[in-house]
């Protein structure tokens, strides 16, 4: 899922770069400065007024500080972006909503994307430990991949599986030699 996750960001991000080609921008620095404020608020009073509910329920509450990177690791772009571009272009502040929109998905992108890492280890967050599978799930991994990297051979069409094989070769056999100390 993480894959199609990038894929899908790479797709939005061509399409924010495209669009913004064609729009006119219209800078008002306080009115971008309040928006952006007020994401942060409304964030904020979202996920506490979710988590408060949720934790009613919860044997394991969530904690103040993985609240608090809710509430800041929340990025917001794609669908706010898609409802300010196809506003009508009749309307006089088109251009001021699309710039004010754009701002913010570069302040949530950048600014809180690049210091999201620090600040999780700096208060820190526990995070999600990726587990070794286990050998059943390793077999069945394999076995599934050599199966269907046999019917891309059989079909004579090669797929995903025969070049994920591949990288995986090359990787194995390759780039995991330089990479370990």
């Amino acid at each position: 899922s993480s894959g199609i996750n990038a894929e899908s960001q790479s797709v939005l991000f061509s399409f924010l770069g495209l669009a913004l080609c064609t729009v006119k921008f219209d800078i008002n620095w306080g009115f971008i400065g309040f928006s952006i404020i007020l994401c942060l608020f409304f964030r904020a009073l979202v996920v506490i007024s979710f988590v408060y509910v949720s934790n009613t329920f919860r044997v394991q509450k969530i904690a103040k500080v993985d609240q608090f990177i809710m509430v800041y690791g929340g990025l917001r772009g794609a669908i706010s972006f898609s409802l300010a571009f196809v506003l009508d272009s009749d309307l006089p502040w088109k251009d001021l909503v699309v710039t004010t929109t754009f701002a913010v998905i570069m302040f949530t992108v950048f600014i809180q994307g690049i210091t999201i890492g620090p600040l999780v280890k700096l208060l820190h967050v526990r995070t999600h430990e990726k587990k070794k599978p286990s050998l059943n799930e390793e077999i069945i991994e394999h076995m599934v991949a050599h199966v269907m990297w046999g019917f891309e051979e059989v079909v004579g069409k090669h797929g995903q599986n025969y070049y994920r094989q591949w990288f995986d070769h090359i990787d194995n056999t390759y780039l995991m030699r330089w990479s370990r100390p």
